[in-house]
């Protein structure tokens, strides 16, 4: 299911852009006023598109969030091991674990830059799940959650932990 959602939006993007160049070319062209109407349907469309798109974008995040909770949820109530960047190093994987919990959706961007990258790999008893972090460059103790094995760019979320301080 969300694979599909995420290639209807990499497709939408395209229509999105397709319905600009229309737009702009009739804009252009045809802003007469026997022609006006034209123009208001492109801009509904492209507005609509837009609207579209960012619903989409939500839906997405809020699907791959459930997916991070539920494997978080199943590593936490059974045995599970943690990896960070492919080793078993000696962190409290409980503690990450239950920082990832904290996942809600919302995010305040603060203008910084990711910096150094952690792939967690958390393994549960049926399911293995990837999570990428990005340290904050301005927050230390505050990472952005990426899910690398979707094709999504966007950050899902910001979580607070302490757990990967010190490693490199």
């Amino acid at each position: 299911m969300i694979e599909l959602l995420i290639d209807i939006r990499q497709n939408i993007s395209y229509v999105f852009l397709g319905l600009f160049g229309v737009l702009f070319i009739s804009f252009f062209l045809f802003f007469k006023s026997k022609h006006i109407t034209k123009v208001l349907i492109g801009f509904g469309l492209l507005f609509l598109t837009a609207v579209f798109t960012m619903l989409l974008n939500a839906a997405i995040k809020d699907l791959l969030r459930s997916k991070i909770n539920d494997t978080v949820e199943l590593a936490l109530q059974a045995e599970s091991k943690v990896l960070i960047n492919g080793q078993d190093l000696n962190i409290n994987s409980e503690q990450l674990l239950i920082d990832l919990t904290e996942i809600d959706g919302f995010i305040f961007p603060n203008k910084s830059s990711p910096q150094t990258k952690y792939l967690v790999s958390i393994i549960a008893k049926n399911d293995t799940l990837d999570i990428l972090l990005r340290r904050d460059s301005r927050e230390p103790d505050t990472y952005l959650v990426y899910l690398p094995n979707y094709n999504f760019e966007l950050a899902l979320d910001k979580i607070e932990t302490i757990v990967l301080d010190g490693i490199n």
